[in-house]
């Protein structure tokens, strides 16, 4: 792994910087929509406090030969969801559904802030929404998985199938909105690592009626959850090489503690993170990139 030694050391340091920030500790682009942009339009007002026309950090957007051969020798690749396999954040999403976006709003930048910690934000923010069963069916319905996927994604999962890797999801966001996607590419519901909502049931018809909060025995809820599921996966297969991708500070965690992803690639397509982009084995904006780079085989014909 190129760069994995130095994350160990960078990732506490952030850690400690951070301390009680939900906003760089949530999945994808949780908690951040206020700072989304186009990607290279993040990079430059990164770099604005540097040296006039001098990037404060260079991504690496060639990988290295041994990163380009862990990524093709890969037996199993675990992306991130929201902001990486989707254009957007599913929690805020469903809270402009819901007609809260503002309130929602609110909390995130309070998050944001390092006023609530993650548990406490999602917990509030899940209190606001307020769905049921009921409103996540009508969500998922106006807002079909096809529609909220980011250019190219498809084609580079369906590709990656086609090779015999297996494909794990991976999210801070909620299984309830994550399911479907996994449904929509393919990808066993076994196969997915998410957050769980509660439901509170009607004491006569038992059926869920009211949302409660979530589910906290889920390895996603905590911090250092993405590696933690990703040694889980390890126990479970006999997997030599698992590749990690998205864009987050806890997607590049996956490569921080040990029985964690061998290798960890960067998406810049929706918002560009300057430690991510900075710290991550290799960084992308365009699954095309992935694409063009993958094995290729030869195909022999044998007869008589």
């Amino acid at each position: 792994r190129s760069a994995s030694a130095h994350l160990r050391t960078t990732i506490t340091a952030m850690h400690t910087h951070h301390a009680g920030k939900a906003g760089v500790r949530g999945s994808g682009c949780q908690l951040s929509r206020h700072v989304r942009m186009p990607a290279r339009q993040v990079a430059a007002a990164a770099n604005s406090t540097g040296t006039a026309g001098t990037p404060s950090y260079q991504p690496r957007l060639q990988p290295s030969e041994a990163t380009l051969t862990t990524f093709r020798r890969a037996d199993a690749v675990c992306f991130d969801v929201d902001c990486t396999i989707t254009t957007n954040d599913s929690l805020d999403l469903l809270a402009d559904f819901m007609g809260v976006k503002e309130e929602v709003e609110k909390l995130t930048s309070a998050a944001m802030d390092g006023s609530l910690t993650l548990k406490a934000a999602l917990e509030q923010r899940l209190d606001i929404i307020g769905c049921t069963p009921t409103d996540i069916r009508r969500f998922i319905a106006a807002h079909p998985p096809v529609s909220r996927l980011t250019p190219g994604i498809e084609a580079f999962i369906q590709a990656l199938q086609a090779r015999g890797v297996a494909i794990f999801l991976i999210s801070g966001g909620f299984r309830e909105l994550t399911l479907p996607i996994a449904a929509h590419l393919g990808i066993p519901k076994a196969n997915v690592f998410a957050n769980r909502m509660n439901w509170q049931f009607d004491d006569e018809t038992g059926e869920a009626t009211k949302l409660r909060g979530f589910d906290l025995s889920e390895l996603t809820a905590h911090n250092l959850g993405k590696p933690q599921a990703i040694a889980r996966i390890r126990q479970q297969f006999p997997y030599t090489s698992i590749v990690m991708i998205g864009d987050g500070i806890t997607d590049l965690e996956a490569v921080s503690t040990s029985g964690g992803a061998d290798l960890f690639i960067g998406y810049g397509g929706v918002v560009e993170r300057p430690t991510v982009a900075s710290q991550a084995d290799w960084f992308i904006y365009d699954w095309s990139t992935l694409l063009s780079n993958m094995r290729r085989y030869k195909v022999a014909m044998v007869g008589s």
